[in-house]
């Protein structure tokens, strides 16, 4: 018997392919970061954390240094602090603008205390939007196929 009781993905590809190598069902569900409303999120965070103060959320994927431009120029013009959460462990070079090693919970909190959410991260964008945040979400490829 497993010890997984329950099985769930986002799509119905990995759905397939849980059926093949596994022969066990799975539900086909949202994105798990439009699963609970902004009230169950908060219910894991701890209140605004007043160290940081008034902060721009930079999370990015990509790793541009115009898109990392863009951000700090904005925090710049708004008088924020800069936060980076790198999108790898190995953009993350410890500097004090920086949280590297964020769980998913510190990761959401970030935003839902940012002022700004500057991302090129689906996930970094649906949580904005869930905790009504104002964002900008910034193309994080070239025209490609693959973006």
């Amino acid at each position: 018997m497993t010890k997984i009781p329950h099985l769930s993905v986002r799509e119905f590809h990995g759905q397939a392919i849980i059926k093949k190598y596994t022969g066990r069902e799975a539900k086909v569900v949202l994105d798990p970061t439009l699963l609970i409303t902004k009230e169950e999120w908060n219910q894991d965070f701890e209140p605004e954390n007043k160290e940081l103060g008034n902060y721009v959320l930079f999370y990015e994927l990509g790793n541009s240094r115009k898109h990392y431009n863009i951000a700090r120029q904005y925090a710049k013009r708004i008088n924020a602090k800069l936060i980076v959460v790198p999108g790898t462990f190995l953009d993350c070079t410890k500097t004090d603008s920086e949280v590297c090693n964020a769980s998913p919970v510190e990761f959401a909190q970030l935003v839902y205390n940012a002022k700004m959410v500057i991302t090129d991260s689906f996930h970094a964008t649906i949580f904005a939007i869930n905790f009504d945040k104002p964002f900008i979400t910034l193309k994080r490829f070239k025209d490609t196929k693959k973006s």
